[in-house]
């Protein structure tokens, strides 16, 4: 009796056509875990109609700031490291937010920052003045396919994070990289609405399995 009466975040390749029409088990989608997937050359180029909205958002942002100029992080300078720190709290104070509310947010950064040779971390940042406004952190463990974790932003600089998600997806188009992985919304509708204005080309879907109450 104390066996799990459901599975969570089941992956879409798992479930089988089988597994749909069995009587025992109730098969359904979690909407708020699907990851959202981008097209990097997409996002790179950036061209039609589609993607409007996110161009007029960096061209916005780069006549603003023409001094901005982004880079890859080196990970290994221990300085880096404290640059974020200071953009993780920037954006943290414009949100409103405490340290208390963010403090599994922070040490999962400064986790990856330490690891980021065994994780494969990939990051670049936003340099206005020679000062960090901006950060994007992401991991390349897969060889075409790119999961995005952290993207963290001085708040005051308009279209940063436009820029954020384009000079990264520019950096890795050239290295042959296909997708983007922005992770899920978590049914949080400010989310939804954030990461759906990216234009997904899919989502990889994630499915809840229960057992049919006889």
């Amino acid at each position: 009796k104390n066996l799990l009466k459901f599975l969570k975040f089941i992956p879409e390749e798992a479930i089988t056509d089988d597994l749909k029409k069995t009587n025992k088990f109730l098969v359904e989608e979690d909407r708020d875990h699907f990851d959202y997937i981008l097209s990097i050359s997409e996002l790179a180029n950036l061209e039609g109609n589609k993607h409007y909205g996110k161009r007029k958002q960096l061209n916005i942002f780069e006549k603003t700031y023409p001094n901005s100029v982004y880079q890859e992080l080196d990970l290994n300078n221990p300085n880096i490291a404290g640059e974020i720190t200071n953009v993780f709290i920037k954006w943290r104070d414009a949100k409103g937010k405490t340290e208390e509310n963010t403090s599994s947010e922070f040490l999962a950064i400064n986790r990856a920052i330490k690891h980021h040779r065994e994780l494969k971390i990939y990051a670049i940042g936003i340099y206005n003045n020679n000062e960090l406004i901006g950060f994007a952190i992401a991991d390349l463990e897969h060889t075409h396919f790119v999961e995005f974790h952290f993207v963290k932003a001085d708040l005051s600089h308009k279209g940063i994070f436009a820029a954020l998600y384009i000079y990264l997806a520019k950096n890795l188009h050239v290295n042959n990289y296909e997708f983007l992985n922005i992770e899920q919304d978590l049914g949080i509708p400010g989310l939804r609405m954030s990461k759906q204005q990216w234009k997904p080309v899919k989502y990889l879907k994630k499915y809840t399995i229960k057992r049919k109450v006889s």
